[in-house]
C-alpha cells in the first residue's frame, strides 16, 4: 500500500477522534447546564371557579423550578402536615387553572371574609339579613357559622265572622317556625370571629345576615312585616329537621288562664241562639237560650 495513503488514513482517524472528542465534551457542558433545581408545588388538578371551596382532592403536588416559584407558591417541603394544608376548604377568590399553582392570593383569608360574603354562598343560595335584639338572638350568642330556626311573633287580624271562630285558637298572638336549620352566615357586618374574642366582652348584634334559598328570603321579607322574629340555636352538628317545618303556636294553647276558662266554658255551657229583632231601619241581635 502506498505511504501516502496510510498517512491520510491515519490523518482522518485521528481527525474523527478528536471531533469525537469536542463533541462528547460539548453535550457534557449542556447537561450540566440542564440540570434545573426543582421544588414540589400545590397545583390544581381540575379547573377551580371562583367562589368555590379548595378541597384536597382538587389539588396536587407536582415538581415546578425553583426559580420560577413566585410569592404565594405552596411549596411541598414548607408544609408541617401536608394533608392539613390552611388553603384547604378556604373559598377561591379568582379561577384557579387545571395545572396552574395554588397560590394563598387566590384564597379569601378569613379576615377578609367579611368582603368576599357572596363567594361563601352555597348553590343557588341567597343572603338575607334581619333585624334582631339580644332579647331575639338567644343573648347575643348566635354567631357566624351557627345553625339556627327562625320564628315569627305576630298578631293574626280578622273580620266579621271570621274573627269569632278565630276567637276559639287565638286570643291576640301567634308564633310559627317558619325555617330550620339556617346557617349565620354574619352578624351585624362581621362574617367571622376574631380570634382574640374570647377575651372580649360579647355585644349583641342589631343585624344576623341568614343563608336561605330563594323561597326562604321571600319568606322572611314578609315575616319580618309580620311580627317580630326571634332566632333558635341549634346544637352543633344537628341537622334534623321537623316534617311539619312550619309549627304554629298561640297564646290560647301555651297560657293556662286560657285552658282554665274553656274548661269552664266547656262544663258550662248553654245552647243559644241569636234573634234578630226589626224595628223600622234599627236591627238589633238578641241572644236567647234554646230549650
Amino acid at each position: 500500500m502506498n505511504k501516502n495513503v496510510i498517512f491520510i488514513i491515519f490523518g482522518a482517524l485521528v481527525v474523527s477522534i478528536l471531533v469525537a472528542l469536542i463533541v462528547q465534551s460539548s453535550l457534557k457542558k449542556d447537561d450540566g447546564a440542564a440540570a434545573i433545581d426543582m421544588a414540589e408545588i400545590l397545583v390544581a388538578k381540575k379547573r377551580i371557579a371562583v367562589g368555590q371551596r379548595l378541597k384536597a382532592e382538587d389539588a396536587e403536588w407536582q415538581k415546578w423550578p425553583k426559580e420560577a416559584i413566585y410569592k404565594g407558591t405552596i411549596e411541598r417541603s414548607k408544609q408541617e402536615d401536608e394533608e392539613k394544608l390552611a388553603v384547604y376548604d378556604k373559598i377561591v377568590r379568582r379561577s384557579i387553572e387545571k395545572g396552574q399553582p395554588v397560590s394563598t392570593h387566590a384564597i379569601i383569608k378569613q379576615s377578609q371574609a367579611h368582603n368576599f360574603l357572596a363567594a361563601s354562598l352555597g348553590e343557588d343560595m341567597r343572603a338575607f339579613s334581619v333585624p334582631v335584639s339580644a332579647a331575639s338572638s338567644v343573648g347575643g350568642f348566635v354567631r357566624p357559622g351557627d345553625r339556627v330556626d327562625v320564628l315569627v311573633t305576630f298578631r293574626p287580624r280578622f273580620s266579621g265572622a271570621t274573627r269569632d271562630i278565630a276567637a276559639l285558637a287565638v286570643e291576640r298572638y301567634a308564633t310559627q317556625t317558619i325555617l330550620q336549620n339556617v346557617r349565620v352566615l354574619a352578624v351585624d357586618q362581621r362574617a367571622k370571629e376574631a380570634e382574640d374574642d374570647s377575651k372580649k366582652k360579647i355585644k349583641p348584634g342589631k343585624t344576623v345576615t341568614l343563608e336561605v334559598d330563594q323561597k326562604g328570603a321571600e319568606e322572611l321579607a314578609l315575616a319580618v312585616e309580620l311580627g317580630e322574629l326571634s332566632l333558635a340555636l341549634r346544637k352543633l352538628g344537628e341537622k334534623e329537621i321537623t316534617p311539619e317545618s312550619k309549627t304554629l303556636t298561640t297564646d290560647k294553647s301555651v297560657a293556662d288562664i286560657y285552658k282554665l276558662v274553656k274548661s269552664i266554658e266547656s262544663r258550662s255551657r248553654v245552647s243559644t241562639g241569636t234573634v234578630r229583632l226589626y224595628n223600622g231601619r234599627q236591627v238589633e241581635n238578641v241572644i236567647v237560650r234554646q230549650q
